[in-house]
């Protein structure tokens, strides 16, 4: 590996472990909240454990972007994207819904070192789950409207918990955009 090799490996992994900071920062402001009777279930309860699985599924993206390759090598943006949908959150897996599989995805490259390439692919994961948003969250009302007749309280606590996360979901695009322009 040569020294401009090496320089753009380091300046890759700080910008990385920047964003990932980031991204932990706001993980700990909304540590969930166990709930073990849908009775105690509040508003505010939802928000905080939304936030959380949120923000955790942008974590997984953005790790594996950095290093989610085998040898701790880049990972790769189809991959990235599958463990950051909202087709990835544990409400979704619940429902059975499995992750989604993307083809590979290609882009210009617009970049020359390696902190610009870290937030160059942060911002094409956050725009490419922005994208996949729609259908995740069709996929995942369709499979709440199905559940088994019988569980009408279940289900509109599903119902629930799903559209305060997909609020929070879109919220958190947001603020990784915002967040990533203020790591410059």
């Amino acid at each position: 590996m040569t020294r401009i090799d090496e320089d753009f490996s380091r300046a890759r992994d700080k910008a990385f472990g920047r964003v990932i900071a980031h991204i932990d920062a706001q993980m700990h402001r909304s540590t969930p909240i166990v709930v073990i009777h849908l009775q105690e279930k509040s508003p505010e309860t939802l928000q905080t454990n939304a936030k959380s699985e949120a923000w955790s599924l942008f974590l997984n993206g953005i790790r594996h972007l950095h290093n989610g390759a085998p040898n701790n090598q880049p990972g790769s943006m189809h991959e990235a994207l599958s463990r950051t949908s909202l087709r990835a959150s544990p409400l979704a897996a619940a429902l059975g819904v499995s992750p989604p599989h993307f083809e590979p995805i290609y882009f210009s490259i617009d970049y020359t070192t390696g902190a610009e390439a870290a937030l160059f692919l942060c911002r094409r994961l956050i725009d490419a789950a922005e994208t996949d948003f729609p259908k995740s969250r069709s996929l995942i009302q369709q499979k709440i409207l199905t559940e088994k007749p019988g569980l009408d309280a279940l289900k509109e606590q599903m119902a629930l918990s799903f559209d305060v996360l997909a609020e929070v979901y879109e919220k958190v695009c947001e603020e990784m955009k915002a967040g990533l322009n203020n790591l410059k």
